[in-house]
């Protein structure tokens, strides 16, 4: 069974921003993100300017990831939402 970071199952949202975060701020919004309860995972993908994370409904809501981007000065929208992901599904 394919599992993120041991998570057998996970929900995963794809975020866009109306002006892509710069390199720094990317990382830094990144650690923050991860700092939440229930994320699993998170990639910044510049070259179509879009975030996708992956994480337990249980821990964090959209919301919250919203809000956290939001207090780097970017102006975050989710573009997708798939809840949740079996990974076994996937294999």
């Amino acid at each position: 069974m394919v599992a993120l970071n041991g998570h057998k199952q996970a929900s995963k949202a794809e975020i866009g921003f109306e002006t892509f975060p710069c390199e720094p701020c990317a990382t830094e919004a990144g650690k923050l993100l991860q700092s939440l309860q229930g994320m699993i995972q998170i990639t910044f993908d510049p070259a179509v300017e879009r975030l996708a994370v992956f994480f337990d409904p249980k821990g964090v809501k959209i919301p919250s990831i919203l809000a956290t981007l939001q207090s780097f000065g970017l102006k975050p929208k989710v573009v997708s939402i798939a809840s949740p992901i079996d990974q076994a599904a996937q294999q």
